[in-house]
């Protein structure tokens, strides 16, 4: 009786004490921002290395990609969440193999110095985006209405990027050369309203997550973080040209091109974004509005605040959603100053290059000259006729550029106050 107490007793101890053993604290890497202080950093690693922290950091190693001031002693920090795998100096959101998690985490600074962290509840995963299209508020895609991006030869990929499962990305590409057809010029607006809860910024890019979405490749300088809200229709920033690497993102891509990663929380094997379906499984979007159908590599326009539904799942009905910001959608002046830029363009490129406005200056001390010389001539009885023409024709010439010149200043100073004022229509 009393061997077996005790056989019982020790393999009470060995339960009890089993996870204490096993268990290996979580560590922190370098955060992206070289910026974070001190205090909070310390903060930090002591609550993902407590073992008794709740909800459990389970990930090997965690990094710090933002952090923002809340209100006064209050910070709220972004947490990326790391495998075991991940290397301090290389490990990225999309190889594959680095990503455990996301959190947000609540530091406060007391009045004796001291700094604290807690978690935040990990309410991120809200109900999918794009719904069924008839209670769901709408969703925009991610570029100025009217306007076409390039859906990306990758299709639908990008599963678990940025440790989400469930969430599913696609690329809207753009160019330079792709001219008038892509002509969002790497803006990226936002599809819905919603709080930005999780943010990685390094020094070369920056992706957000607001609500079902998740924004990549963003302007590293861009002041967004977590707690913002950004609006549906609202611009959000410029995306990165070229390519890059580094811990946040990496594209591949040529100097002259540019494409957002967007991800997306989908209502299981669909995603409704304005009056167009993607479908999961074959990677294609087909119109409600047309019925037409395409698939990565192909170009699609966005109509966001200037129709309905359509027929179809939609219901039928013309739905009155956010009016588009200032500065954004079609309104009045658009097909004047298209067609007055373009129609300007074709007659500038008959002319000889400009000259920039730094010769003035000489050719004041030119003409200054010129005109002592025809001076002394006409005194001399010369004849004066032909060296007037050439000067004259010469002349007429650097006029009719210059004023040229000025008048695409003038149509571009248009186009600037059009987008200025508020959209009709």
């Amino acid at each position: 009786m009393r061997a077996s107490t005790l056989l019982t007793a020790s393999l009470l101890i060995v339960i009890l004490l089993a996870p204490q053993w096993g268990a290996q604290a979580a560590d922190m890497y370098p955060p992206t921002v070289s910026d974070a202080p001190q205090g909070l950093q310390d903060a930090v690693l002591a609550l993902v290395a407590d073992p008794n922290a709740l909800p459990a950091y389970n990930c090997a190693h965690y990094v710090i990609t933002s952090y923002t001031l809340r209100e006064v002693g209050i910070y709220n920090v972004s947490l990326t969440g790391l495998t075991s795998q991940a290397d301090p100096n290389t490990w990225s959101v999309f190889d594959g193999v680095s990503l455990c998690e996301t959190r947000i985490v609540e530091v406060t600074v007391y009045s004796d110095g001291t700094w604290h962290a807690s978690s935040l509840p990990n309410n991120y995963l809200i109900d999918p985006g794009g719904g069924n299209g008839d209670s769901s508020p709408r969703v925009y895609f991610p570029w100025a209405a009217g306007y076409a991006a390039y859906y990306g030869t990758l299709g639908v990929h990008g599963e678990g990027d940025f440790g989400l499962t469930g969430w599913y990305a696609v690329d809207w590409v753009g160019g330079d050369e792709y001219g008038e057809q892509n002509s969002y010029d790497g803006l990226i607006f936002a599809s819905q309203t919603a709080v930005i809860d999780y943010v990685c910024r390094d020094g070369t890019s920056l992706a957000i997550r607001a609500g079902d979405f998740l924004y990549a490749h963003l302007n590293p300088a861009l002041p967004l973080d977590i707690g913002d809200t950004i609006y549906r229709g609202q611009p959000i920033g410029t995306v990165v040209r070229g390519s890059f690497s580094d811990n946040c993102g990496h594209a591949v891509q040529a100097d002259n091109h540019y494409h957002v990663h967007w991800m997306f929380h989908p209502d299981g094997n669909r995603m409704i974004v304005e009056d167009w379906v993607l479908d999961i499984q074959t990677q294609n979007w087909t119109s409600m509005v047309t019925g037409e159908t395409v698939g990565p590599g192909s170009w699609i326009v966005s109509s966001w605040g200037t129709t309905g539904y359509g027929s179809g799942e939609g219901g039928g009905e013309t739905t009155t959603y956010e009016p588009a910001p200032v500065g954004s959608g079609q309104s009045l002046w658009d097909p004047i100053v298209n067609a007055s830029l373009n129609a300007l363009a074709g007659v500038m490129s008959l002319f000889p290059a400009g000259r920039s406005w730094g010769v003035f200056s000489s050719m004041t001390r030119n003409a200054a000259v010129a005109i002592r010389i025809g001076w002394i001539l006409m005194r001399s009885h010369f004849s004066l006729i032909v060296p007037f023409l050439v000067v004259s024709t010469i002349m007429l010439t650097e006029t009719i550029i210059l004023a040229f010149r000025l008048v695409r200043i003038i149509i571009r100073i248009i186009a600037l106050v059009k987008s200025l004022i508020p959209v009709v229509g």
